[in-house]
């Protein structure tokens, strides 16, 4: 987990001002931790190879995001969602008991389409990026936390909730780490608000991809007119 603890500074601090490189990071985490955990569960590579090819998946993958930005603005906002997922469901668990699957794959699909509409609306986009961007900055920390202080504690319980199976529940230094990281997104949220993305404006409309299809469509054009005369 320190790997992913130099990507506190750009998410919590910068994350709407320097909007390509949390484009890139968010491209190289969504598709690294999913080749990881699928490749981990369902083969039996060793780990060099484990790393290698997430690690090489990922980096194609975040340039990809920076290319495409939508793509980058999708897949954080479906990692902010995935964690707001995880932390309805396990404050729901302690509160009204077992988690059925059908609260679980409600929970799962209302949340993302409530952040990813607004990511991809020009006028709500930076508030979307700024507010991401912090609760996932305060979730890696979180993980850190709960690695090196809590012993797994709450991503035990986390999965044991996503797996039906019984747990014993959190304890009062798990729950503290949890108010932590609200506190830490919160931080985040009002630290860039304030400081590093005040004033910034990203051209949300213009993705590069669709000005190549423009220029080429000019190009074109341009061309035909010329073979007239």
């Amino acid at each position: 987990m320190t790997v992913f603890y130099p990507c506190l500074h750009p998410f919590f601090i910068t994350g709407y001002r320097f909007l390509k490189v949390t484009s890139h990071l968010t491209g190289f985490l969504t598709v690294y931790l999913t080749i990881l955990c699928v490749l981990y569960t369902q083969s039996e590579l060793s780990i060099v190879l484990l790393l290698g090819i997430s690690s090489c998946t990922g980096a194609a993958a975040g340039f990809i995001s920076v290319l495409l930005r939508p793509v980058a603005l999708v897949s954080l906002a479906l990692q902010t969602s995935a964690m707001i997922a995880c932390l309805i469901l396990t404050l729901s668990s302690n509160v009204i008991g077992k988690i059925t699957l059908t609260q679980i794959g409600c929970t799962m699909a209302t949340i993302p389409i409530l952040l990813v509409v607004p990511s991809l609306h020009p006028c709500a986009c930076k508030s979307m990026v700024i507010v991401n961007t912090s609760v996932v900055s305060g979730a890696l920390a979180l993980t850190f936390l709960d690695v090196y202080v809590n012993r797994l504690r709450i991503i035990t319980h986390v999965v044991s909730i996503m797996t039906l199976k019984e747990d014993q529940g959190l304890c009062v230094k798990s729950w503290a780490l949890m108010s932590v990281w609200l506190m830490l997104a919160l931080s985040g949220i009002l630290f860039q608000t304030m400081f590093t993305a005040r004033g910034v404006r990203h051209h949300h409309g213009e993705y590069r991809l669709n000005y190549c299809f423009l220029h080429a469509k000019f190009v074109l054009a341009r061309q035909r007119r010329y073979t007239d005369m």
